[in-house]
């Protein structure tokens, strides 16, 4: 399913001047706001008063819009899991980045120096600490 394209003020402004040829709220339509577009094409705009506060409101619609485009799309690309499972939100990129190992050098580092016993114990530490994160999880 391809994700809805984003909306752009431009276009609402243009429709919201449909207003002005009776066509209230279709500006509304276009953000999917179908309830109030369509009150507004049989009030006239609640008499034209509601175009003229939507004047300033459109910004906030179409950006609004947006965020929930964006916000399903990225539920859409997030790993789902088991109601039973803890809720952590993991991009699923970063399953594929390499674990380090204490004492190793990273993938693709040539650099053979020896690790200092400060760097040892952080590394230590952290390692620790991500295997309880695991464990929890």
């Amino acid at each position: 399913m391809a994700p809805a394209p984003r909306k752009q003020k431009s276009v609402a402004y243009l429709l919201w001047c449909l207003g002005f040829f009776g066509l209230c709220g279709v500006h509304r339509l276009y953000t999917e706001r179908y309830l109030l577009g369509i009150l507004y094409l049989f009030t006239f705009g609640f008499c034209f008063l509601g175009q003229l506060i939507d004047l300033l409101l459109i910004p906030d619609d179409v950006g609004g819009f947006n965020d929930t485009q964006r916000q399903a799309a990225l539920r859409r690309l997030s790993p789902t899991s088991s109601p039973s499972s803890r809720a952590v939100n993991i991009h699923p990129a970063a399953e594929s980045v390499p674990q380090l190992q204490v004492g190793a050098p990273a993938a693709g580092k040539t650099d053979d120096r020896p690790l200092s016993a400060r760097t040892r114990a952080l590394l230590e530490d952290a390692k620790a600490s991500m295997e309880r994160f695991n464990d929890q999880a």
